[in-house]
């Protein structure tokens, strides 16, 4: 038995601008950031010993850079590092760069603000497990154009990420009445407070952020999401409750003890059972072709779960098509937990489901022997020479009816798509059915050129 235990730091920086030296004054910015730090440290494994804040007249340009630089120079690469900015930002159309303004900016004076194109910088220096930074000022979001089951939440956690949320995208964003948090600083915090989760992941509170916002405010859409180019893995951020113990978790198992150990669906202790007769399990293809063709089947069949259990225990971890499955499979749980729970649309729910059976058949279909264990599929048999010529040509007309088969679908999904963005009225939902049009446009283009070829 092992287990994934986090062994580093967690590292809070907190910065909250009320008041400034020439820019026009803020209400709540500061109480956001002090009840943000509040509840983080009471509720969250955050220690005051490791927290640092600037607050009005301290968060100058020089204090924030020159602090960020130090996390630099301390944070480890098992440490995580999560920092949040409350204040004004502002954003230069001709130079297409965001900014923070610090308590001491002068107005106009872009070389007194710190540019995204900074925090980018030093967000790829900080070589931390986890960053995530939470920004709650105006054209925010304009950041992102810098280019880019248990033991599952704990390979989430064990890679690295660097992660992003925004109060909006390129557009002003309301500070709330005087004496009331800001929208977004309240749905940040109504998050935090009600999570029950021993581990909240990044996605799940970004995504619940963004729903908070999305029905409270109008023509103010947050964004959070993984920041490109600058060290993020495909894991994810966890705030942590302070009472969560971590239960250890089994490993992996190589193709050689595979064959000493018991898999599931085993009968060990059955009567009559020898120590070398082989032990019972449940069949499973012996192929590449046979695995991919049992793969294909669950997907159609919308038996999610039974294919990500197969790939979890087939893919080799040296396989850089884990990492896609990890993602994969973040995504179907959080939406099946959403639909569960009744807080998102069931039209939403299917649009996001399509989008993983399509994503995990290109997968499967992209799958090779080295992405596998050693030894858990043989590779294919030459066929006998006096059929080969009747084979190639049955593989021929298989082929070409799975392409047809999948240009089919990926035109009906591409139809639903179009129905829904009609329909949709939502910001955020029209801006993802725009994404999944385009994407699913691409992969339909894709198989029919191989058609035509």
């Amino acid at each position: 038995m092992g287990t994934y235990q986090p062994k580093g730091k967690n590292y809070l920086y907190i910065v909250g601008i009320d008041q400034y030296t020439a820019m026009p004054e803020l209400y709540n910015a500061r109480m956001d950031a002090e009840k943000i730090k509040s509840v983080l440290e009471e509720k969250y494994q955050f220690d005051a010993d490791l927290t640092h804040c600037h607050f009005d007249e301290e968060a100058t340009q020089a204090n924030i850079t020159q602090h960020l630089r130090g996390l630099v120079d301390v944070v480890g690469e098992d440490d995580n590092f999560l920092m949040y900015f409350a204040g004004h930002g502002e954003y230069d159309k001709a130079l297409d760069v965001g900014y923070w303004i610090p308590y001491d900016a002068r107005k106009n004076h872009i070389g007194s603000y710190i540019s995204f194109d900074l925090i980018t910088r030093l967000i790829r220096a900080i070589k931390s497990k986890h960053t995530f930074i939470i920004t709650d000022s105006c054209y925010s979001g304009s950041i992102f154009t810098q280019k880019r089951d248990t033991s599952y939440i704990d390979r989430l956690e064990s890679m690295p990420s660097r992660w992003l949320l925004t109060a909006g995208r390129n557009e002003p964003v309301s500070d709330g009445r005087p004496g009331q948090h800001s929208p977004f600083a309240q749905a940040v915090l109504a998050v935090l407070k009600n999570n029950q989760d021993q581990r909240l992941r990044v996605s799940m509170f970004c995504n619940m952020v963004l729903d908070a916002v999305g029905q409270n405010v109008k023509d103010q859409l947050p964004r959070g999401a993984a920041l490109y180019d600058v060290g993020d893995m495909g894991g994810e951020f966890m705030f942590r409750l302070k009472d969560f113990a971590y239960a250890p978790v089994q490993e992996k198992r190589s193709a050689a003890q595979s064959e000493a150990v018991p898999t599931r669906g085993s009968n060990p202790g059955a009567p009559g059972d020898s120590p070398g007769s082989p032990a019972q399990k449940k069949a499973k293809p012996t192929t590449l072709k046979g695995l991919k063709k049992q793969l294909k089947g669950f997907l159609a069949a919308g038996e999610f779960e039974r294919v990500f259990d197969m790939l979890n225990d087939l893919i080799s971890d040296d396989s850089y098509r884990e990492t896609d499955i990890i993602m994969q499979q973040a995504r179907y749980n959080r939406t099946k937990r959403e639909q569960n729970q009744g807080t998102i649309r069931s039209e939403s729910a299917q649009l996001t489901f399509n989008q993983i059976q399509y994503a995990m058949i290109d997968l499967v279909d992209s799958l090779e022997e080295e992405d596998l264990i050693l030894g858990e599929v043989q590779e294919e048999q030459p066929a006998p020479s006096n059929a080969s010529e009747q084979t190639t040509n049955t593989l021929s007309d298989l082929e070409r009816q799975g392409l047809e088969n999948q240009a089919t679908l990926l035109q009906r999904k591409l139809n639903s798509f179009n129905e829904a963005l009609i329909k949709a009225f939502d910001p955020s939902m029209k801006f993802n059915l725009e994404e999944q049009i385009k994407e699913t446009q691409h992969q339909l283009e894709e198989v029919r050129s191989k058609l035509q070829g």
